[in-house]
């Protein structure tokens, strides 16, 4: 090989390593500066709100994600596509649904914030509607509301035989949330048990004042979790960089949340049509750092004690852990 053959080679190949080298120092940033697409499943409980936010005040496009969520109007398989990496993340699913729904993986799921009521800072009602109701015991032979798309039915139950009332003897009646806004009006139950929003437009709106406020809260447990937004193990570990973007848009609009109530409030109200102007009382907003892994495990205990769960289930790797994902 003379010379010449081997200067352009020798030419061909740095020309080579120096793409190479290129590839290797832009890529990182190229990466980063790309839009990623990220799939949400939403349902219509209160916890949904950050997602809301997020989407009202662009914070999905600040950190460079392409949303696309779906509102169902039922939970139905929802959390297992979360937990197989269909969905990327999923939000606004009542706490005691996901105890189900999520009874066969528990090791699966990942809690990136948790909605919660308690005593003091209560997110339920039990209201009379109609008759002469002073105390849970005279709920025995009437009709009661709950809110459909819940556990509320099997907790309701626990709690009118812990009072002695056999759960047999009440009817109980699922309805919307504008249904049970509507409770006073329509007259179709003699009690309502309101959850919020509706907890707030009844005493706010309709100036209804609650037989029992903080019901669940005082009557099953206290702090009572009442939604979830969660990932899973699966984008964890195969979508680091969706999660991690993800992180930090759920942080932003939980602050916005804090900082602005009322205009966070009004983004679930023009998303469901709630026509009312006024500001629900909103549950306390925890990241998974500040998520206590002790209210899990207490409501989740309190479930099988009253045997509203037959199953056993350990939520112990729930809470996402921040090493995870840097």
């Amino acid at each position: 090989m003379n010379k010449r053959i081997a200067s352009r080679i020798l030419a061909v190949i740095n020309l080579i390593l120096l793409g190479v080298l290129v590839y290797i120092l832009t890529e990182p940033a190229r990466k980063a500066s790309a839009v990623l697409d990220v799939k949400i499943v939403a349902y219509k409980d209160l916890s949904v709100l950050p997602v809301l936010v997020a989407k009202e005040k662009g914070i999905f496009d600040k950190y460079k994600l392409n949303p696309t969520i779906d509102f169902v109007e039922k939970v139905a398989d929802e959390v297992s596509l979360v937990t197989r990496g269909t969905y990327h993340f999923a939000a606004g699913i009542p706490f005691e649904v996901f105890v189900f729904k999520a009874k066969d993986n528990p090791e699966l799921p990942r809690l990136i914030y948790l909605t919660e009521g308690t005593v003091d800072h209560p997110q339920s009602a039990l209201f009379v509607v109609k008759g002469k109701i002073a105390k849970i015991e005279d709920l025995k032979n009437k009709k009661v509301g709950y809110l459909l798309g819940t556990k509320q039915r099997d907790i309701l139950e626990s709690i009118l035989e812990e009072n002695g009332v056999p759960y047999d003897s009440v009817r109980l009646m699922g309805m919307t949330l504008k249904e049970i806004m509507n409770a006073y009006q329509d007259g179709l139950v003699d009690a309502v048990l309101a959850i919020e929003p509706a907890r707030s437009y009844l005493i706010k709106v309709e100036n209804k004042k609650p037989l029992i406020d903080g019901f669940l809260e005082k009557n099953f447990i206290s702090p009572y979790p009442y939604g979830i937004g969660f990932t899973s193990l699966v984008n964890v570990q195969l979508r680091k960089n969706i999660v991690k973007r993800l992180i930090k848009v759920i942080k932003e609009a939980l602050n916005e949340i804090e900082s602005n109530p009322k205009e966070a409030f009004d983004a679930y109200r023009k998303q469901y049509d709630i026509e009312a102007d006024y500001l629900a009382d909103l549950p306390y907003f925890n990241d998974y750092i500040k998520v206590n892994q002790s209210t899990i495990n207490n409501f989740v205990n309190e479930l099988s004690r009253r045997e509203i769960i037959l199953f056993e289930v350990n939520f112990g790797s729930l809470i996402l852990n921040e090493s995870t994902v840097k």
